[in-house]
């Protein structure tokens, strides 16, 4: 396997924790009480949107040639960053 394989291999599990985290906060999200839900789903539809840019630009480094592979990572990783950040400001309100 080649480094851009292993590295697509390790950013998919990468993705798939973080949906397994986004399915953790929707049900946390589906106890909560009336007036903390509606908070709670916004930030998850937010998330859940920087999740897809994320899913995006890996579907454009899956596509990259082997020449380009490491400038579209890059902006994966970036994308990856900030979707941390958003997820670690979110997880704080749901505890």
């Amino acid at each position: 396997m080649d480094t851009k394989q292993a590295y697509q291999k390790e950013f998919e599990a990468r993705l798939e924790k973080l949906d397994a985290q986004l399915a953790e906060m929707r049900a946390k999200a589906d106890q909560a009480s009336a007036e903390s839900r509606a908070t709670y789903y916004q930030q998850i539809q937010k998330l859940s949107s920087h999740r897809d840019t994320v899913a995006n630009k890996l579907d454009s480094f899956r596509s990259s040639s082997e020449a380009a592979w490491e400038n579209v990572k890059d902006g994966l990783e970036r994308a990856y960053r900030e979707l941390q950040v958003a997820f670690e400001g979110a997880r704080s309100q749901f505890r």
